[in-house]
């Protein structure tokens, strides 16, 4: 738009100049013919008039300005000399050059000018290529990383950064964005000097930001014109996809644990039955016998403990029947710190709620309960000489709403990570291990997804993204 603008000013202040140009000629032209030397002081501007026409005009402009000066030109030597002589005849010969001056000079400036809109059509198409390439890249959700044979990037698109967290610019290295994956580097090298492709290469990536992301890297050597210029790096964050196929195969496994319990149960409370049966017809008929009635009740209470046990066991994969409706989040959290505050204070834990935008499920609140009084009962225990918790609650842009629970103690060991949801599976001698898989068999009930990230010595994060309330979100 500029260099349009530009180019009007230039033909319309070139016009103008020209047009002040003809009119001082021909006023000089008009004076000096009474007194017969107006050839011989107006020859050289009668070349630059020419000169400027066709360059300005090009080959026709060049001619009709050649035209227009010899009418000028010639007539006056008709008036000054009368009958033609050999001077009067060398001074027609400038008209001729007048038109072999406009021939040439227009003729240039007319394959300039064809030239220049050439380059400039030739620019506009590549800048239109160009352009079009870059709106395809950034539109891509995957990452799209070039690197030079030195591993500079020379270019990256918006779902690279995002992936990222806006880590690495164009001119970084990739060496100092992947310097903790050696094993990526050499691929890397690979790529470049041997042409070897890597795809679906999967690493967990630690952010900027402080967030741990798994990420898929697939790996192409870029030539052009036979000649490697290059590498080529897509990323995929598929982050949420490994946590959802995590999440599953748990539930699948208390599923299948649910079952279990199921025909043990059977098979154990129909003993159990036929047992309290007896008891208490024994217990009818020796009722004058004191200690058989003693020994009997034992009986019973073993009965009765034996069953309080496989309640207990069944209720790790056994489904809430509760009612659901439409659940504040922060309602959840301040009735459950309400009910523990003497127990937090007690254990110099300290409890800090941040409702950062309303957040609503539809789902049982006294099972959402159930499984928060699980989580900080493990935060509270991972800190035996005190800290805090933070919970914080959040409305999602996509329509979930996203629960966090995040603690200060001595955290998981990377080891135990993958096992913390599993039945039975327990750090503390004292512990019965079925804490977090009752959370994540409450947080399946309800459509969510739960996923932990721990650090040794720096603590815990629990978090839950639940299917949300659009209403109550304010979204939509």
């Amino acid at each position: 738009m500029k260099t349009a603008k530009y180019k009007l000013l230039y033909r319309k202040y070139a016009r103008t100049v020209l047009g002040f140009l003809v009119l001082i000629i021909g006023l000089l032209n008009l004076l000096l013919i009474p007194n017969g030397s107006g050839g011989y002081y107006l020859r050289p501007l009668y070349y630059v008039l020419v000169l400027v026409c066709a360059l300005q005009f090009g080959f026709r402009g060049g001619l009709a300005a050649a035209a227009a000066v010899s009418l000028m030109y010639s007539p006056q030597q008709l008036l000054v000399f009368g009958m033609p002589n050999p001077e009067q005849l060398m001074d027609l010969g400038d008209t001729a050059g007048f038109f072999v001056v406009a021939v040439l000079t227009g003729s240039i400036a007319d394959r300039r000018k064809s030239i220049h809109k050439k380059l400039l059509d030739q620019f506009l198409t590549v800048s239109f290529q160009n352009s079009y390439s870059q709106s395809i890249m950034q539109s891509i959700r995957s990452g799209v990383i070039a690197a030079n044979r030195e591993l500079l990037i020379t270019a990256m698109n918006s779902g690279a950064r995002d992936i990222l967290d806006t880590r690495g610019v164009e001119g970084d290295s990739l060496r100092s964005i992947f310097y903790e994956h050696p094993g990526l580097l050499a691929k890397l090298e690979n790529a470049l000097e041997r042409s070897q492709t890597t795809e679906g290469l999967e690493l967990s990536l630690q952010t900027p930001g402080g967030r741990t992301k798994t990420i898929t890297i697939s790996m192409f050597p870029l030539i052009y014109d036979g000649i490697r210029r290059g590498v080529v790096i897509i990323l995929d964050d598929i982050t949420e996809l490994k946590n959802l196929r995590e999440h599953m195969l748990r539930s699948e496994k208390l599923s299948a644990l649910g079952v279990l319990y199921s025909g043990i149960a059977h098979e154990i409370r129909n003993p159990l039955g036929i047992i309290k049966a007896i008891e208490e017809t024994l217990r009818r008929e020796l009722k004058n016998n004191t200690e058989a009635v003693k020994q009997l009740e034992m009986i019973d209470e073993e009965v009765e403990r034996a069953n309080r046990a496989l309640n207990s066991r069944l209720n790790t994969a056994k489904p809430g029947s509760g009612v659901k409706r439409r659940v504040l989040l922060s309602e959840v959290i301040r009735d459950t710190l309400a009910v523990m505050g003497t127990y937090l204070e007690q254990r110099q834990v300290s409890a800090l709620y941040k409702d950062i935008s309303a957040a609503a499920v539809q789902g049982d609140p006294e099972r959402l309960k159930q499984a928060l009084v699980n989580l900080v009962f493990n935060s509270v225990q991972a800190m035996p000489g005190g800290g805090s918790i933070t919970i914080t609650t959040e409305g999602m842009i996509d329509g979930r709403a996203k629960l966090a629970v995040v603690d200060t103690g001595k955290g998981i060991d990377p080891n135990h990570i993958p096992l913390v949801f599993d039945p039975f599976f327990t750090t503390r001698p004292d512990g019965a291990g079925l804490g977090l898989s009752i959370v994540h068999q409450i947080v399946d009930e309800h459509g969510g997804i739960i996923t932990l990230t721990s650090q040794v010595d720096q603590g815990t994060r629990v978090e839950i993204i639940f299917p949300a309330d659009r209403e109550v979100s304010g979204i939509g």
